[in-house]
């Protein structure tokens, strides 16, 4: 049975001094898969031993299925984890490596040998169930260390970068084979990475950490589609979404016009109410495959000069500046462009954003696309 994982007002303090999580508050959905994300230092993994009971709360409680746990031992609150190693003992078996757990809770024989060989042949194990970890690939040795949880039927599910040790290619494949898992599990997935595809392609929620703090949670192409501010904006998309300094101007009617180096034309904006009032500096974010690339300025809303190229097989990016701004293009790889060519731009009105002086969104994102 699944459970839901809850924080409130969590903190974690080492030293007395170094906040790593200054206070949560935080609901995990039950029998779904959430990804933590943000940059390195942001607490993610941190947040992921404290439910996990692998680190002590300083302050506040963690539920799990409304049952209080912050002080609970590992073992007692219904969770199982696959760390980024896979932690294997090297002189057992895969088949002991998964049993061994099971064997600690005095779990019968035959009722071992039933959830090894079911979890086994889900994860493609059955052949190698008599090797030892030194005569697999990587990808299958972290098929066994996710094995060994599944085999408990745990409540909640942790994974703490499972697929950062392996090369691209294992990547995508492991990635499918957690997509899989994911359909046949009834338990809650609490999922650490830094990788923006895992992120996009595995969650149903996902939450960006910034310094401890919960930034935004939501589906993946909510947060991706409607950032609440600059931080979320710019950590989720590879590329990096664009943000194109401007100076707010007759800002009447929930509109702003657009004014700053590089731009051709009154750009106006609609913008939430009493959010900017003329002079204010902001900025446009806006992602490249958003921005429309023609060759010469006529009719074009801003300038670009390019200054680097790199051809990628099915598109193109293209590198350069508008105004001093730094701006990324996604283009179609079959037209030509040059080093320091000079181009002309349009938004695509329906996803562009606003960020204020406080970084906050204040486009309106009425037109945005929904999840």
């Amino acid at each position: 049975m699944a459970a839901e994982v809850e924080f409130q007002q969590v903190s974690k303090i080492y030293n007395k001094d170094t906040v790593v999580i200054p206070g949560i508050d935080l609901k995990l959905p039950r029998n779904e898969l959430t990804v933590f994300v943000g940059p390195s230092g942001c607490g993610k993994s941190t947040l992921l031993k404290l439910i996990a009971g692998l680190e002590e709360v300083s302050d506040g409680k963690i539920l799990i299925d409304g049952k209080d746990v912050t002080h609970s031992s590992p073992s007692q609150r219904g969770i199982a984890m696959v760390f980024q190693s896979y932690a294997l003992y090297p002189h057992m078996s895969v088949y002991e490596n998964m049993a061994f757990a099971l064997k600690i809770s005095k779990t019968g024989k035959d009722e071992i040998d039933a959830k090894i060989k079911k979890v086994a042949a889900t994860l493609q194990l059955t052949e190698y169930l008599d090797r030892k970890p030194r005569q697999l690939s990587g990808g299958q040795r972290q098929r066994v260390a996710i094995g060994r949880a599944l085999v408990r039927n745990p409540e909640v599910f942790l994974l703490d970068e499972p697929l950062s040790n392996l090369d691209a290619a294992l990547r995508v494949d492991m990635r499918i084979e957690i997509a899989k898992i994911r359909e046949n599990l009834n338990a809650t997935m609490v999922y650490v990475t830094h990788d923006q595809v895992e992120a996009m392609t595995l969650a149903d929620n996902i939450v960006v950490l910034r310094k401890g703090r919960v930034e935004q949670m939501g589906h993946p192409l909510e947060i991706y589609n409607n950032p609440v501010n600059k931080f979320v904006a710019g950590f989720l998309g590879s590329p990096s979404m664009n943000f194109i300094n401007f100076t707010a101007d007759e800002t009447e009617n929930d509109f702003c016009t657009l004014k700053g180096p590089g731009v051709l034309s009154n750009v106006k904006f609609k913008i939430k109410p009493n959010t900017l009032k003329s002079g204010d500096t902001a900025c446009i974010g806006i992602r490249p495959e958003h921005i429309d690339v023609q060759k010469g300025l006529a009719g074009a809303e801003l300038e670009f000069k390019t200054y680097a190229i790199e051809n990628l097989g099915d598109h193109t990016l293209l590198y350069g500046h508008v105004g001093e701004s730094p701006c990324v293009l996604k283009v179609d790889p079959y037209t030509k462009y040059s080093m320091d060519e000079t181009l002309g731009l349009k938004i695509q009105k329906q996803h562009y954003h606003v960020f204020d002086t406080q970084d906050q969104n204040v486009g309106d994102s009425a037109n945005h696309p929904k999840s």
